[in-house]
């Protein structure tokens, strides 16, 4: 699986460079999957560094927001923290499960948390910096 990164671009430069690295990360652990014995140190070492990454992209999103004195900044900051719950849990959850099953288990929970956190609220983000240029 490859992820089509032009679906996951908002309009913001910078937000976009950020999204990009991050898929190119995803895009690593998807790969995993491609070999032909599932090694777990691979996959808890690419999850490791999406993980690394995420966390210094919402870190400057989050100063972002805070700069442009973003309304719903509260409700974002949230989402992120679920982000890191929920990597947390999975894993926990994943020494429970072989490696192949882990593997599915983390991309899918990924790409379905990045789709939802991009198409829905990274684009709210955009929108209103587009709506309110002076605070951008």
């Amino acid at each position: 699986m490859k992820i089509d990164h032009q679906l996951f671009r908002i309009g913001i430069p910078v937000i976009d460079n950020q999204h990009e690295a991050y898929l190119n990360l995803l895009d690593d652990l998807f790969a995993v999957g491609r070999d032909e014995i599932i090694n777990r140190s691979k996959i808890e070492e690419a999850l490791k560094k999406a993980f690394v990454y995420a966390m210094e992209h919402f870190d400057s999103e989050e100063m972002l927001m805070e700069s442009i004195k973003y309304p719903a900044l509260d409700v974002h900051r949230r989402k992120h923290n679920e982000f890191r719950e929920g990597v947390e849990r999975l894993t926990i959850e994943g020494k429970f499960l072989g490696a192949t099953a882990f593997l599915q288990e983390v991309n899918r929970w990924m790409l379905q948390w990045v789709q939802d956190q991009i198409q829905t609220h990274d684009r709210a983000l955009a929108e209103y910096m587009r709506k309110h240029p002076t605070h951008s």
